[in-house]
């Protein structure tokens, strides 16, 4: 992640009283982090925290390259019951 990036974010969200934010725009995302992924329609987001508890949101279906904070939240599309 690119720390600069992150801290103007961090100075917004407080200017606004945001304790937190989920940012799910890919060109947003490669902005704040210099990593590209194409989760065409599936979800890909970046969770920021106030107090520094960053997760990046991810598909089991794809490959999460370093550098998404500190934790990574792989999940998967839930089949329904017939």
């Amino acid at each position: 992640m690119y720390a600069s990036r992150i801290e103007k974010v961090l100075k917004k969200m407080e200017l606004y009283d945001f304790s937190q934010i989920l940012i799910s725009d890919p060109i947003s995302i490669y902005y704040l982090t210099g990593k590209m992924l194409e989760p065409d329609e599936r979800l890909w987001a970046l969770y920021i925290d106030c107090n520094g508890s960053h997760r990046a949101f991810v598909n089991e279906m794809f490959f999460c390259p370093r550098g998404f904070g500190n934790e990574k939240i792989f999940f998967q599309r839930l089949r329904r019951s017939r």
